[in-house]
């Protein structure tokens, strides 16, 4: 279901050719698109921006539902979409080439009645005409059974019946810097059958038959899927500015290659003997990184290059999530671990019973020798924060691996020798120093940063690189420390400390899967099976992932089934900011008291009540004014759990409504109608002793009162808030 026209990022699929990819949700929208290549301006950004951003749209034009899978060990996607009336099947591709006459870029639409007659299988292009041209970009929408189509407003489409047993068929052909191609019925139809072809016989040469069979294979179809072909390099994502906090500003540019990405990518594509993707992609790297060697920059485009900055467009963000970023600042960092990432993927290389030729071992000499003047400095580490840089553990290690993998690959006759020695007398201080100044005994743990008293989840890395004994102590306590603090059920938080950028995060999901590998090689294996196996089960309905998940989302999880455990949790985190804000807020106005600067007296107020007794009063008071501040956090929980999102300025927000409500309606309409010992007209005449009446604003009990009031409600509602994201 989609909120103010946004699609839960989990119900996304992917759908790629080697050079561009698209989003298709559950409802059978496209609502990502770049062309010509990944790295390109969007044509489709819906997700980006649900009013302007455009989308291809194919689906019932009356109620339905929808199942999804991929085309078995395919890249094609197939959905389904069941009415009342009957059901229809779409089926999406990104198509490949053929070698004839074609389009440059090519996304078919394939549609077939299943049962009954689907009241019109409406499909629009937002922001669209049949044939549109942006500069070098032209595309073109040709369709073949699906009515006729018009255009409305800035839309392109056109309703139509399939019956059961009927076909049609959408095609969106595009052409850069060239003539368009307008396909054939027959030319679409064939390649289509070629695309899925060509995808059943890739995943069969792979041979892989061990464990977690059908995961294994749909993560190896989208490596391959986001392996650009023209250069071979290895794209992070296909998207940009999807937000790690919903709302937040932590909204990135990915279509890069990442140095650090390119050795776990090579592990991979190794184990799944994908030596032609492997030689490319090691090639590729040696090429780019020959442009700025021996210094490496930290990303690259997919062509080679390294120009890029960093800007904002002009769009609305994932809901409401701005903004929206163009570009990598983080090009303009120092990330050390790049140079342990390099050496990795060439030692790799190497095992993979590849040949490192002479050029290029003496290019790696050189680098090696770099890593020699550079390791002792500071860095942004893996995670590219903004506030830095600091002397990250992670950082030094991999600048051992980098220098360790250099002797070795040098031994083996693949590097210059003349400068081993000083590598390994390197690669020896390095160790001396992560083990001196990044152990900590009060952790009993290696931490985040020399001498830091935290951990973060780049440290799972050190078994998995082969730094230190896997079984030994100091890698176990290390294991047990990240697992303390940054663990939340299967998933596990990047870090808890400050990095420069405004916001919080979700969990990141690669480091669920490290903790996996950590564990493993720690000899706890039946702990990360079970592990594996329920992350695993965390795959969305096609068997993909986002780069973080939220551990305690706040809507109902598939089938209308909420995990019991966040439920608590959340409840808890409410109660505790109830708790916490109410004595804050009670302080906060008892002192302003105390000093003479109100008359205000909040447990007197609501004590008397119930009883005349002053001190018995004033207990009373301060009980149903505590009681009173957790209701009230518990209305903030259902309103975060409405909005899906809650933060500390939100709840200060909420604070000061609610401070407006109290000294208007809560103290002035409401509190005199249960209050026998206000006094107002018609209580002038009881016998009985009178409380003054609050008054407008509360400006009987003095000029002040007010703006006290306001203060401390606003700081218990920022408590409360920031407890919630807690």
């Amino acid at each position: 279901m989609r909120v103010d026209g946004y699609a839960p990022i989990e119900d996304y699929a992917l759908i790629g050719d080697g050079r561009t990819a698209a989003l298709v949700a559950r409802d059978g929208a496209i609502d990502w698109l770049c062309l010509p290549n990944m790295d390109s301006p969007s044509v489709f950004a819906a997700i980006l921006d649900a009013s302007r951003g455009g989308a291809f749209v194919v689906q019932p034009s009356i109620p339905f539902d929808s199942s999804r899978r991929y085309v078995p060990n395919t890249n094609v996607l197939e959905t389904t979409f069941p009415t009342a009336r009957g059901s229809v099947r779409v089926i999406d591709a990104l198509t490949l080439p053929d070698g004839r006459l074609e389009p440059m870029r090519e996304i078919v639409r394939s549609l077939e009645g299943l049962s009954g007659a689907v009241a019109s299988p409406r499909w629009d292009t937002r922001n669209g005409r049949p044939v549109a041209t942006s500069g070098a970009v032209a595309m073109a929408i040709s369709s073949w059974n699906a009515g006729a189509a018009s255009q409305h407003d800035d839309a392109v489409g056109a309703d139509f019946e399939l019956e059961s047993g009927a076909h049609a068929l959408l095609a969106l052909s595009t052409a850069y810097a060239e003539p368009l191609v307008f396909p054939t019925r027959q030319a679409l139809e064939a390649r289509l059958a070629y695309t899925i072809s060509f995808w059943q016989s890739w995943v069969a040469g792979r041979g892989y038959d061990g464990p977690w069979r059908d995961p294994v294979t749909r993560s190896a179809l989208v490596l391959k899927a986001l392996i650009f072909a023209p250069s071979g390099a290895s794209v992070a994502a296909p998207t940009t500015s999807l937000p790690e906090e919903i709302g937040g500003e932590r909204n990135w540019d990915y279509r890069f290659c990442w140095i650090r990405d390119s050795s776990f990518l090579i592990d991979a594509l190794l184990e799944l003997n994908c030596y032609d993707e492997t030689r490319s992609l090691f090639w590729w790297f040696m090429q780019a990184t020959a442009i700025t060697e021996p210094e490496l920059h930290v990303l690259y485009r997919l062509d080679g290059g390294i120009g890029t900055t960093e800007h904002d467009l002009p769009l609305a963000g994932y809901r409401g999530s701005r903004p929206v970023r163009v570009g990598n600042g983080a090009l303009e960092q120092r990330q050390l671990d790049i140079y342990g990432a390099l050496f990795e993927t060439a030692w790799l290389y190497s095992e993979g019973k590849h040949v490192i030729d002479r050029d290029t071992g003496r290019v790696l000499a050189r680098i090696a020798d770099y890593v020699c003047t550079i390791w002792q400095g500071p860095d942004s580490g893996i995670w590219e924060v903004r506030n830095g840089p600091f002397h990250f553990t992670h950082s030094k290690v991999m600048c051992w691996l980098a220098l360790d993998r250099a002797g070795r690959l040098a031994d083996r006759g693949e590097l210059p020798a003349r400068h081993r020695d000083r590598w390994r007398r390197e690669a020896d201080a390095i160790r001396a120093f992560v083990e001196g100044r990044c152990w900590s005994d009060a952790l009993g743990s290696y931490s985040r940063i020399a001498g830091s008293s935290d951990v973060d989840a780049s440290l799972l890395m050190l078994p998995i690189v082969g730094y230190g004994d896997p079984r030994g102590g100091r890698i176990a306590g290390t294991i047990d420390a990240v697992t303390r603090s940054l663990r939340h059920g299967d998933f596990v938080y990047r870090y808890r400390a400050d990095d420069g950028v405004p916001g919080g995060e979700g969990c990141f999901l690669n480091c669920s899967f490290w903790l996996v590998s950590a564990l493993a090689r720690a000899g706890r294996v039946d702990e990360a099976a079970s592990l594996m196996d329920r992350l695993v089960a965390r795959a969305n309905d096609v068997g993909l992932y986002a780069e973080e998940v939220d551990p305690n989302p706040p809507r109902a999880r598939r089938g209308g089934v909420r995990d019991p455990e966040p439920i608590v949790s959340t409840l808890w985190s409410h109660l505790a900011g109830g708790f916490i804000g109410t004595m804050v807020l009670t302080t906060m106005v008892r002192a302003a008291n105390e000093m003479g600067l109100t008359r205000m007296d909040i447990a007197l107020l609501l004590g008397t009540t119930v009883s005349d007794n002053r001190r018995r009063a004033k207990a009373i008071g301060y009980v149903f004014h505590f009681v009173i501040g957790m209701v009230f956090a518990l209305l903030y929980g259902v309103f975060f759990h409405a909005v899906g999102y809650s933060s500390w300025w939100l709840g200060a927000l909420l604070g000061a409504v609610q401070a407006v409500f109290t000294a208007t309606v809560l103290l002035n309409a409401i509190l005199p109608v249960v209050h026998p010992r206000i006094a107002t007209p018609d209580t002038a005449a009881n016998e009985v002793a009178l409380v003054e009446p609050p008054g407008f604003l509360m400006l009987n009990y003095g000029r002040n009162t007010f703006l006290i009031t306001l203060a401390a409600h606003i700081v218990y509602g920022a408590i409360v808030g920031w407890t919630a994201r807690l």
